[in-house]
């Protein structure tokens, strides 16, 4: 949804207090319900601090889950039930508590590590290391993601089919930008994996552009991976299945026998 459709993400610049106050009896052309759009400031360096923090604070929230989700692992809990128990507190709510291989998008990233530029260049380092730490979560988990994957599949994955469902960094979006995908789909190519992918809005073109400019294996990367066309075709000849995006259409898949054609154990791997 473009930001100034959604009423969580409303701005209307504003300079002085005063003018904040009377733009918030003005009406809003997307108004969803009675006081649900938000005017905030905008306006210069203040306007900015506010872009950057919204979304670091966002990412702090996913990076969160995703660090309760290796201690739910190690401890044998299900981050989904923890999860929707933590989502039960007022103080918190349910949005965006749901564990995944890893941030994505062009903004997370660049936001978090200007907050962390700002706070350094006011001196104030253990502030620039906190946010700093949200990225280091991310890059760690998008790792522990593969190292378990591998675990899970005899400790070798030397020889085997990977089919990859999505490559986009979230689902409904054909937007590739910083996808945890990249880094997964390198780390198994590094373990002497082929790589069947299939994301239903990211075209081949797209795929091998974002691998060829961001991966460390340009050299043998090419024969070991294909873009498909359909999940079945992804699905053909695999010996485990790699979820990295959301789409309903390949959970539809997954369900409607895009699996039958695996070999091996048809092992399923969710991020």
């Amino acid at each position: 949804m473009p930001p100034f459709r959604d009423p969580l993400q409303s701005r209307i610049p504003c300079r002085r207090h005063c003018d904040i106050e009377s733009s918030q009896s003005r009406p809003h052309p997307y108004r969803l319900a009675e006081d649900t759009a938000r005017p905030r400031s905008s306006a210069g360096p203040r306007g900015r601090l506010r872009s950057f923090a919204a979304n670091a604070l966002v990412a702090q929230r996913i990076s969160s889950v995703n660090a309760l989700s290796a201690m739910c692992e190690s401890v044998g809990a299900d981050i989904d039930e923890v999860s929707f128990a933590i989502g039960l507190d007022a103080r918190i709510g349910s949005r965006i508590l749901k564990a995944s291989v890893g941030l994505g998008g062009s903004c997370f990233r660049k936001d978090i590590l200007s907050l962390a530029y700002i706070a350094e260049s006011l001196h104030l380092f253990e502030v620039a290391d906190y946010w700093r730490a949200i990225v280091d979560i991310n890059e760690y988990q998008k790792d522990r993601f593969t190292r378990r994957f591998v675990q899970c599949l005899y400790n070798s994955l030397r020889g085997k089919t990977l089919a990859v469902f999505g490559f986009a960094y979230k689902k409904d979006t054909g937007d590739t930008r910083e996808t945890a995908a990249i880094t997964v789909i390198d780390n198994v190519l590094t373990e002497g994996a082929n790589v069947k992918i299939y994301d239903p809005l990211v075209k081949e073109a797209q795929i091998k552009m974002e691998l060829k400019a961001t991966m460390s294996r340009l050299e043998y990367a090419e024969e070991q991976l294909v873009v498909c066309e359909s999940a079945y075709d992804a699905c053909a000849g695999a010996d485990a299945v790699i979820i990295l995006t959301e789409w309903t259409s390949l959970a539809i898949a997954q369900k409607g026998g895009a699996t039958r054609d695996m070999r091996g154990g048809r092992w399923i791997g969710s991020g």
